[in-house]
């Protein structure tokens, strides 16, 4: 984890350039996009003449290119100047930060936002052997529990993992059957909550769910 007197307060917002499916529905298109440190830069496709766009942001992540496998299946920057953002620096300098604020006692979120096939899943996620930043926080978790060596402090996990699908919250937690039901929705105090998942204290079930990455 990065050291906590470097971690920035508030709300960090950053962007992510994935690479092009050139063998499915992107086959034939250009990129329009070019980073420049934590700027991003739209150019115009119709015409590549006009000066770019240019949008900045606390992070921008070049994943689009100049990568390559180092041998176990993960991706990583093919030359020491490569402008590659890979799995691990994403975790350095977004996730490592939110799980030690939370490990203070904040209230931290990773919030992920684009269309459909932006990326999100990759970034957030990710698959073996390149994990995203959920997986990693979740092993670091463990090995922070695992290793606590002072009896004055003790950890207690719990854990939820939901999606909206067509208006109604699931439980991801719970095998995905034809026949499961949705949670319940309601609002409490002015703030909308879900009716408690089921085995969310489960620290075996939920490792299991992530012991793949």
């Amino acid at each position: 984890m990065v050291d906590d007197e470097e971690a920035p307060q508030g709300v960090t917002v950053a962007v992510r350039v994935r690479p092009m499916w050139v063998n499915g529905r992107e086959k034939g298109c250009k990129n329009v996009v070019l980073m420049d440190g934590n700027v991003t830069k739209i150019i115009n496709p119709e015409d590549e003449d006009e000066e770019p766009r240019e949008y900045a942001f606390d992070k921008s992540y070049w994943s689009h290119d100049r990568y390559k496998d180092r041998g176990d299946g993960v991706f990583v920057p093919d030359s020491e100047d490569s402008p590659y953002a890979d799995q691990d620096m994403v975790w350095d300098e977004l996730g490592s930060i939110i799980l030690g604020k939370a490990m203070q006692g904040f209230n931290c979120t990773v919030f992920a936002y684009g269309q459909s096939g932006a990326g999100k899943s990759y970034s957030v996620v990710g698959y073996h052997p390149n994990v995203g930043i959920v997986p990693r926080c979740l092993k670091e978790l463990f090995r922070i529990a695992d290793e606590n060596q002072d009896p004055k402090i003790k950890y207690q996990m719990e854990i939820a993992m939901v999606e909206i699908y067509m208006d109604e919250v699931y439980d991801l937690l719970v095998p995905r059957t034809k026949t499961r039901h949705p949670l319940k929705v309601f609002i409490y105090k002015g703030e909308v909550m879900i009716y408690d998942p089921k085995d969310r204290k489960n620290k075996d079930k939920i490792w299991k769910a992530c012991k793949d990455y």
